[in-house]
């Protein structure tokens, strides 16, 4: 949705003081170029970009009422209407787009600098100072969200009373969050059901872990793997071969699928952590060779579509496994014949639950509790 009879802004810029008066260009639909004066204490309605502030729009002109905020890498504005939400801390040093808001005429502001004056406010839970927001004061009306894609395990204060009693709202992988955030989407649901190549490498399986952080034996578990079953184990954690891994996502998920099997092991086990330790084999055609939370068989695309640890009594019995699999070519290919029957009805659901992007959840939810509030 837009804004009503909005004038577009043709210039942005990279810092905004106190006092400090503005002139720029817009321009309306169908009109020439309007010269305007902005200064403290006119009202502008406008969004986050990376070098600074870029005013994309004017709610019918220039109204007066509100106050012009910002100041530093990141200013803002903060309108009284339509709703402002602002997320408070950064995602693990990154500020999110927050497109979804936009797109449902939201307006959206960071640092924690603007949270007193806005409708809602994000609270990214695992890089918040520990013990915060129990402390924190919360302005009469405002809505938080708590904001976590970790394990209860390794962001304690997920599961902390409280802490979860001062949030209206949570945005997290669990299901019975009001905005769910698993680790997958209708955006990978193309790639699961795509027939893999055939593996490139003589060794079946691949293990790819450079962060020690180990809340659940994984590390000891794929130790005593390894002396089991001939494991390339990639990353920094338990080394065994100097592999060519490229950048990103693309570099990890490159290197999976050259190999029959991908050790998917979890930091921790929490309810519904899943996580992209496991999808991302999938989803290049590598079975994932699961340690982690018991609800994967209830977040797997398919029963059948990858082996989990916690079915063997020890690694040396999984390792035996792997074995025999990586020599008969027709059990091994039953953990690909379900990409020929497709996702299984009960993920299918939770793609219904997901088709609309996560900020656009979020943002309905927001809205729904404004709506009750007023």
């Amino acid at each position: 949705m837009g804004v009503p009879n909005a004038i577009e802004i043709r210039e942005s810029w990279g810092g905004v003081r106190w006092n400090e008066r503005r002139r720029f260009e817009t321009r309306a639909a169908g009109q020439g170029p309007i010269r305007r004066d902005v200064q403290p204490g006119d009202r502008a309605l406008g969004g986050h970009a990376d070098d600074g502030l870029e005013i994309s729009a004017l709610g019918g002109g220039i109204e007066k009422g509100a106050v012009l905020l910002g100041q530093g890498t990141i200013p803002a504005v903060m309108p009284s209407t339509p709703p402002t939400v602002v997320f408070f801390n950064s995602f693990f040093k990154h500020w999110p787009s927050g497109d979804g808001l936009e797109e449902a005429d939201m307006r959206v502001a960071f640092g924690h600098r603007h949270a007193p004056s806005a409708d809602a406010v994000v609270f990214h839970l695992p890089t918040l100072q520990k013990g915060f927001i129990p402390q924190h004061p919360k302005p009469e009306g405002q809505i938080w969200v708590a904001w976590c894609l970790e394990s209860r395990t390794t962001c304690p204060a997920l599961g902390d009373p409280a802490t979860r009693s001062r949030f209206d709202l949570f945005m997290t992988h669990e299901r019975s969050a009001e905005v769910w955030a698993p680790y997958f989407g209708p955006w990978c649901a193309e790639d699961l059901l795509r027939q893999p190549e055939h593996p490139r490498e003589d060794v079946a399986v691949v293990h790819l872990q450079s962060n020690p952080y180990d809340a659940c034996g994984r590390n000891r578990y794929v130790f005593d793997l390894m002396r089991r079953v001939r494991i390339d184990s990639c990353g920094k954690v338990l080394n065994s071969r100097r592999c060519d891994v490229g950048p990103g996502w693309k570099g990890r998920t490159e290197l999976m699928a050259r190999y029959k099997f991908t050790l998917a092991m979890e930091n921790s086990v929490s309810e519904d952590y899943v996580t992209d330790k496991f999808f991302d084999p999938l989803r290049v055609g590598s079975v994932p060779v699961y340690r982690g939370s018991a609800d994967v068989k209830t977040l797997a695309p398919h029963p059948d579509c990858y082996i989990d640890a916690a079915d063997f009594d020890s690694p040396a019995e999984l390792g035996d496994y792997l074995r025999w699999l990586d020599q008969d070519d027709e059990a091994y290919g039953r953990f690909h014949r379900w990409r020929n029957e497709g996702i299984s009805p009960r993920f299918q659901s939770h793609l219904d639950r997901l088709r609309k992007p996560t900020f656009i959840r979020l943002a309905e939810a927001i809205q729904r509790r404004l709506a009750v509030r007023s």
